[in-house]
């Protein structure tokens, strides 16, 4: 049900862990660069294997963050 309140998104989630709003934000922001510049680096970079690679450190990177954000903060 959309209409429905719930608490499963991973921001909600860090926040019941104890992440900080600063954090979290601060934590994703980077994650959104870092995967800016690899969508440049598929765009400008020819073959493949690249692209290939490129898409997999970009999903590594995605679940990397979504798992530190699972966790409680180190104090």
């Amino acid at each position: 049900n959309v209409a429905k309140a719930h608490r499963t998104h991973f921001y909600q989630r860090a926040t019941d862990l104890g992440w900080t709003v600063p954090a979290i934000t601060g934590r994703i922001w980077r994650l959104n660069c870092l995967l800016g510049a690899l969508a440049l680096g598929s765009v400008w970079l020819a073959g493949a294997m690249i692209r290939a690679v490129i898409l997999l450190a970009a999903t590594a990177l995605v679940a990397l963050t979504l798992r530190s954000l699972s966790k409680s903060p180190a104090p």
